[in-house]
């Protein structure tokens, strides 16, 4: 996709707070505002992440850029 509507694939995000680390539900800041979250790929232990894609109005991330 493109345009300013579209998700940056690869776009390093800041967790703000967990909603249920267990589950690695999260909110991050993106784009500056706050948007839900799903870790799925490794954590890591910092709260940068980056964007693997996007589940409706929830954004899939991973804890490494690559």
């Amino acid at each position: 996709a493109t345009g300013s509507n579209a998700i940056d694939i690869g776009y390093r995000v800041t967790l703000d707070s967990w909603v249920n680390e267990a589950e690695g539900l999260a909110r991050v800041q993106y784009r500056g505002t706050l948007w839900d979250a799903k870790v799925t790929g490794p954590r890591g232990t910092g709260t940068t992440f980056y964007i693997r894609g996007i589940d409706g109005g929830t954004l899939q991330i991973s804890g490494e850029s690559t």
